[in-house]
């Protein structure tokens, strides 16, 4: 189970762990579900349902179908191969209930993977950028190198309110993970991009999984360059607007 804070990798994640061939991961299929269907999703999973049994509309599994370029032999896996791991990734904002989501991962003892970004402005700015993904091609994620978008210009009040909104929805996921009496892996979008290899490495072990020689394809592309500087067009205006307080080091980095 990943739970994730947005804009940290957890759709480039969970394509790598699709490439494993014993393990089969699922999208954010817990969106916009009431209680009962999550409920009736979760307890099907860990029985190991198919994808139409899980969902009689047939949501998931279109939600698997359109996004399959991202996640390879994913409805292949899901009609004829019952991996030995299955799970998905969600938000916190995602879960209907938290209570009921705490007690079925704590009767099934799920192997939770907590990932977030260490860097706050990153993730702020991260998310400006996927607004404007949206609004061009209908994606938060770039496809394609030609999908990357240049330098910004960013109203300091809008960061400021994306900047807090991102670090609070942070720290309450933080809280829930610790809430539940079950495994956690902790990982960041950072240690990621640094040593693919070693994050991954960490990952399986949590999962007592062989790593398997995965071929890491790059399925989606970084959007926003790592030097802040060559992200933010009016960078100095806006990291001149933190000076003092708790997020100024992370513009130098």
């Amino acid at each position: 189970m990943i739970v994730f804070a947005a804009r940290s990798g957890s759709t480039f994640l969970i394509s790598i762990l699709n490439q494993h061939d014993n393990i089969m991961c699922y999208p954010e299929v817990l969106q916009h579900k009431t209680p009962d269907q999550q409920k009736i999703f979760l307890e099907g999973m860990v029985r190991g349902d198919k994808v139409e049994k899980l969902d009689g509309r047939r949501r998931v599994w279109r939600t698997c179908r359109n996004r399959a370029p991202m996640f390879p032999l994913f409805e292949l896996k899901s009609l004829f191969h019952r991996p030995d791991w299955i799970g998905l990734k969600t938000q916190l904002g995602q879960i209907s209930d938290r209570a009921q989501f705490r007690a079925i991962a704590e009767e099934n003892q799920f192997r939770i993977i907590q990932l977030s970004r260490r860097n706050p402005v990153a993730t702020a700015v991260s998310a400006l950028n996927a607004h404007r993904l949206k609004e061009k091609f209908s994606h938060h994620n770039a496809k394609a190198a030609t999908e990357r978008l240049g330098a910004l210009h960013i109203d300091r009040e809008d960061f400021d309110l994306m900047l807090r909104k991102r670090e609070m929805q942070k720290s309450r996921m933080g809280e829930f993970v610790s809430s539940i009496n079950t495994p956690v892996h902790r990982c960041y979008y950072e240690d990621m991009l640094e040593d693919r290899g070693q994050f991954m490495g960490g990952i399986f072990d949590f999962l007592d999984i062989p790593m398997e020689q995965v071929e890491y394809k790059d399925i989606i592309f970084k959007n926003t360059p790592k030097r802040l500087d060559e992200a933010i067009l009016n960078f100095d205006e806006i990291r001149d607007a933190y000076k003092g307080t708790e997020f100024e080091k992370y513009f130098a980095s």
